[in-house]
């Protein structure tokens, strides 16, 4: 079964990136599925900072701080060399997004990485609240952008509020519809319903914690109460990722 490439894609700062990023290597941490996870953010490697997650930290950027798109070559030559029995993950800082967007298209990366025998989903973060029209015109052009067969996942955000407007929901608006026939799975990011489900999850990322690590019981902060709560955060969010059918866990050992 080819192996997947999962690159987290969004031109606007701030709408979780890193966090699609880690749940889905934590996921695939929970499933037992093989995986190796990159963070190329230079400023915010907040992927990177997860110690309990097989993430490498590849640097993109010149001498100057500059992100330097021929880095991108040794990036991906990894990725073929080193994931042909594993899928990856690629968290791309908004830094760095308009770089490696032309790196795609200038070298036909897509076509290299689906004759090496990977699947390959570019993911986008399109939020709710006041930057919903600026994440969906980002979805909008990097699809424009790329060659028709690449396939996206679209993550709708609600953190910042509903992922619609004035009643009109994503699937209504007209730059997401003609791009419609291309998105491979959706996956909408729960709403928990009590505020202490939320600062759990806040607490346990920021203490840079998968949820593997925090049911080991080892961490006095999170007690007997939260550690259920969060037990019940998981098993909603994983339920997304299952439902999207996107990761094949039929041959995974779950921990």
């Amino acid at each position: 079964m080819a192996k997947k490439v999962h690159i987290i894609l969004q031109g606007k700062g701030g709408v979780g990136k890193s966090f699609i990023a880690i749940m889905l290597a934590m996921y695939y941490q929970h499933n037992g599925i093989a995986y190796h996870g990159f963070d190329t953010d230079p400023v915010n490697s907040t992927f990177a900072g997860f110690k309990g997650l097989d993430v490498e930290y590849f640097n993109v950027s010149n001498t100057n701080n500059e992100i330097e798109p021929a880095l991108f070559d040794g990036l991906f030559e990894k990725v073929i060399e080193n994931c042909q029995d594993k899928d990856a993950i690629i968290d791309v800082g908004s830094n760095g997004f308009m770089n490696l967007c032309s790196y795609l298209i200038a070298t036909d990366l897509f076509t290299i990485l689906t004759e090496a025998g990977f699947e390959v989903y570019v993911h986008s973060s399109i939020v709710g609240g006041q930057n919903l029209l600026d994440t969906l015109n980002g979805f909008d052009s990097i699809c424009t952008s790329f060659p028709k067969d690449v396939e996206f996942v679209v993550w709708q955000n609600p953190f910042w509020g509903p992922v619609e407007v004035d009643g009109r929901k994503l699937d209504d608006f007209k730059s997401y519809k003609r791009h419609q026939n291309r998105v491979a799975a959706m996956i909408e990011i729960p709403v928990f319903g009590s505020s202490l489900n939320t600062k759990d999850l806040t607490d346990m990322l920021t203490s840079r914690l998968t949820f593997t690590e925090i049911q080991t019981g080892q961490y006095p902060q999170f007690k007997i109460f939260a550690l259920q709560r969060l037990k019940n955060v998981q098993k909603t969010f994983f339920e997304k990722i299952d439902a999207s059918q996107l990761i094949n866990n039929s041959n995974a050992t779950a921990e």
